[in-house]
């Protein structure tokens, strides 16, 4: 009996999570529909009428440039009125197919054309009327460059694609046709009436659609131009407005057509055993450091110019093996000054670089406290301790001393990492942990900031995590003795979904950050991976903000 409640509720849930989906879809698809109508649906198959007929030939009241050599009309003989019987409403025309004629002269105002087949034993006559048999042709250009927009961008192409298909006066031209010409003449970012011009031109287009793309701050606003060969001119122009709060779009918003991680940086390994990575100007350079750990030491090391450049040894550090060895920096003191915590011998450090060298302090009041991340909170910046108590302890720098802002009890398993970000966009930062399972394994957790659980991870990952601050995107990593990668998450609205994820290295993932290490004002992913007893570093770029 449990089974079958519980597979109900399966049920319901899948049953109202689709309903909502559907319904955000409905919305779109209507305001789609609704646009497509006013696009398309008056455009109409050329039709002119026979005008004089000379033995074979077959002269009609259109020509250049609606028709061409070489295309091909129905000839329609239109018979009785037909009317209706109890309204006396007239209903049209009995309309018969007479024969096909195809161009073989065209002038600016008529065209000559041959029978080259016949449909009945009628024969064509001054006054019949023609209808072209070719489709007009129509391709469809996204104009749209932002990735952030790349998933309904595709949508919006589908859409169209679909609709113009089922209908019997419009040919798409091939998209792969339009993709190599546009490349080919490396056109500006605005197109303007000459771009357009020539497009249609040389693809031999009768209509092209474009669309773009951008958000105001609570709607996304989908503009879309249809220009025709004759005139040369925007014929229409429509323009959708979608709230933000369409769950469909908040999930669009949150996908990249192009999800590549892009190797910009692998060091030779490095004969150092590190546990840690940490990265921050400690010496007051304004050059980021990267900072390995060792069980003695610390070892900074500089990305510049698109090499990692040894730098100097940090001696007076220490720990135990009993002692947690995450790296945090940061100012918590807003004088401009980073500092190094560190745990030691069950005590929490501080290292801080006076202009000739790193003194070492012992934080008092702070026994048996393990630092795990420095954030921003509320306009302050805390430095996050776990202690003995299974506290996760926000500290503040107050008074010249680091005191304890508030606190955050988690299980006794659960606080080896922590990381905190907006992963799912309600504008409340989450609280995102490790839980040991047990065999070396780990769940991860997320939390709000009162202490209440939002979602457990169902699969095991190991504990190093990041946040990429820009896409809201959180790191994990699958340390396995078959795949060891790196595995992006994003909130769908409902779920927490993989994005992308790494091809698979062949040590250990220790850590991860996310930082501007070279200033160019994009985040990159800084990764530490051990093998054989030795440290190698990779810098990697997200290449989804490409503007």
């Amino acid at each position: 009996m449990r089974k079958i409640v519980i597979i109900l509720c399966l049920f319901i849930v899948i049953v109202i999570t689709n309903g909502v989906y559907a319904d955000n879809n409905d919305i779109i698809n209507k305001k789609l529909a609704d646009a497509a109508t006013n696009l398309f649906d008056d455009i109409k198959l050329y039709k002119g009428y026979v005008v004089k007929i000379e033995q074979n030939k077959v002269y009609i009241n259109l020509g250049y440039p609606k028709v061409e050599r070489g295309d091909k009309f129905t000839v329609i003989k239109e018979g009785e009125v037909l009317k209706d019987p109890i309204t006396q409403n007239i209903l049209g025309k009995i309309e018969m197919e007479v024969s096909e004629i195809r161009i073989d002269q065209v002038r600016k105002d008529y065209s000559r054309g041959e029978n080259i087949d016949s449909f009945s034993k009628l024969q064509v006559e001054v006054g019949d009327k023609v209808i072209a048999n070719k489709l007009r042709k129509l391709s469809i250009l996204n104009l749209n460059k932002s990735d952030k927009f790349a998933k309904l961008s595709k949508k919006l192409l589908n859409y169209f694609e679909s609709y113009l298909k089922t209908g019997q006066k419009i040919k798409l031209s091939k998209s792969d046709e339009l993709k190599k010409l546009v490349e080919g003449l490396e056109l500006k970012e605005e197109l303007n009436q000459d771009d357009i011009d020539l497009i249609i031109d040389k693809l031999k287009l009768d209509f092209l659609m474009t669309f773009d793309i951008s958000e105001v701050s609570n709607s996304i606003l989908i503009y879309i131009q249809l220009y025709s060969k004759n005139p040369k001119a925007m014929v229409k122009e429509e323009l959708i407005t979608i709230s933000k709060d369409n769950r469909l779009i908040k999930y669009y918003l949150n996908q990249s057509n192009k999800d590549q991680l892009r190797l910009i940086h692998q060091s030779e390994a490095l004969d150092l055993l590190s546990s840690s990575l940490a990265v921050g100007d400690i010496n007051n350079d304004s050059q980021a450091e990267i900072i390995l750990n060792s069980k003695d030491s610390l070892k900074s090391f500089t990305y510049q110019t698109k090499n990692l450049i040894e730098g100097n040894t940090i001696d007076n550090y220490k720990r135990t093996k009993y002692d947690d060895y995450k790296l945090v920096i940061g100012d918590l003191r807003h004088n401009g000054r980073n500092e190094i915590f560190f745990e030691g011998f069950n005590q929490l450090f501080n290292l801080e670089w006076n202009g000739e060298k790193y003194e070492n302090k012992l934080l008092e009041g702070f026994s048996r406290n393990r630092p795990k991340a420095i954030v921003k909170l509320n306009n302050k910046k805390y430095l996050i301790t776990r202690d003995y108590r299974n506290k996760l302890k926000f500290n503040i720098w107050q008074d010249n001393k680091y005191k304890t802002d508030f606190e955050l009890t988690v299980k006794n398993n659960e606080g080896y990492r922590v990381v905190l970000g907006d992963i799912d966009h309600d504008k409340e930062k989450e609280v995102v942990l490790t839980a040991y399972g047990g065999e070396g394994t780990y769940r991860i957790k997320v939390y709000d900031l009162s202490g209440s659980l939002e979602y457990t991870f169902p699969q095991n990952y190991n504990f190093p995590m990041a946040i990429v601050g820009e896409s809201k995107e959180l790191l994990l990593v699958s340390n396995s003795a078959q795949n060891t990668r790196i595995i992006s998450f994003i909130w769908d609205g409902d779920n927490y979904v993989s994005k992308w994820k790494t091809k698979s290295f062949a040590g250990e993932i220790k850590d991860i950050i996310v930082c501007d290490i070279d200033n160019d004002n994009r985040e990159e992913i800084i990764v530490l991976e051990v093998e054989d007893k030795k440290s190698r570093i990779y810098i990697y770029q997200r290449d989804f903000n490409k503007r």
